[in-house]
């Protein structure tokens, strides 16, 4: 007995590690004569095992930390307007507040906006199937719907659709009143009254029409002259362009008169107009950029054209002066002022 007292210790000692009960039912000699209730049952253990768990590290940030800099920073880049109020709502210490600030750009980014009111007429027009070649003759060009025909069954129809529209009908709930005038009969005695009233809003539509096509050619007049007086700063104060020196300041007005002033006859500058004498102009300047342009080059040949002109001049002088004292005047034909002009 003293030997099952030894081997009851030792599984009562692991049923203490395991946590899990021994039958000694058949297991030992003499283990057929215990019951069911001698069945060895170890209580679990009443505390378990503290485990630490590992938290990923968190970043810890300094009293005053704030991300507006980074906001701040977005928006500048992408170009967008803001104040003081437009952060009102974020919690500027929490890194997640530029999350919501992008969000709130990709929704605002993803609406139409429109350069002017007049884009967004033209795109409204393309979009219902207008001529886009003859948006601008039908922009402050509105039909009058007093001058349709009024026995027209389709007319009445449309003023009638037309006019509910205007209120605020969608196009479902305008079309199904129409068709309740017409059947009726009472569309002929509205539509008159619907058409003036179409028309007179129509005429301030034309009239706001108007003053944006005025305020935007006004816009584009100044952008062009502000452009023109920058090019001109440029050149006031800059000595050379490619390698080539202005002269004086003489130099300089006759080469910006070249490239900015407009001849009325033909609408173009000098400039422009060398073009249309050269077909090809452009593809040699678009040669030139292709290749590079060496400067040595271009000084070099424009003085071999000074020295031609004023070879050229040389020898006229020459022939004025030896047909002068041959035949004691000028010979027509040789020379003229503009011919000493570099």
């Amino acid at each position: 007995m003293e030997d099952e007292a030894i081997i009851d210790d030792m599984l009562a000692g692991l049923a203490n590690d395991s946590g899990e009960e021994f039958d000694l039912g058949g297991g030992l000699d003499g283990a057929d004569d215990v019951s069911e209730d001698t069945k060895l049952e170890v209580p679990k253990p009443s505390k378990e095992k503290e485990v630490t768990e590992v938290s990923k590290p968190t970043t810890e940030f300094d009293n005053g930390f704030t991300v507006l800099p980074i906001i701040e920073d977005v928006l500048d880049t992408l170009g967008i307007e803001y104040d003081d109020t437009s952060f009102s709502d974020l919690d500027l210490t929490d890194p997640k507040s530029i999350t919501s600030v992008i969000e709130q750009i990709i929704a605002d980014k993803s609406s139409a906006n429109f350069a002017s009111p007049i884009a967004k007429d033209f795109n409204d027009y393309v979009a219902e199937g207008g001529d886009p070649t003859k948006f601008f003759e039908n922009y402050t060009h509105i039909p009058k719907y007093a001058d349709l025909d009024l026995d027209d069954e389709s007319n009445l129809r449309n003023i009638a659709i037309e006019y509910n529209k205007s209120i605020g009908m969608s196009n479902e709930d305008a079309e199904e009143v129409a068709q309740d005038l017409i059947d009726s009969d009472s569309i002929k005695k509205l539509a008159p009254k619907y058409a003036k009233t179409l028309d007179s809003n129509n005429a301030k539509v034309a009239d706001m029409r108007e003053k944006q096509l005025e305020d935007a050619r006004k816009a584009d007049e100044a952008f062009y002259y502000e452009q023109l007086e920058k090019q001109r700063n440029l050149i006031e104060n800059i000595d050379e362009l490619a390698g080539i020196p202005f002269k004086n300041k003489s130099d300089k007005s006759s080469f910006i008169k070249y490239i900015q002033d407009v001849d009325p006859k033909t609408g173009k500058t000098k400039y422009e107009q060398s073009f249309i004498d050269d077909p090809t102009l452009r593809l040699k300047l678009q040669m030139l950029t292709y290749k590079g342009v060496d400067k040595d080059k271009i000084v070099a040949y424009a003085d071999s054209k000074v020295a031609e002109k004023t070879k050229a001049n040389l020898l006229k002088f020459a022939n004025y002066t030896t047909a002068k004292r041959t035949a004691g005047k000028q010979r027509s034909g040789d020379f003229s002022p503009e011919d000493f002009v570099l």
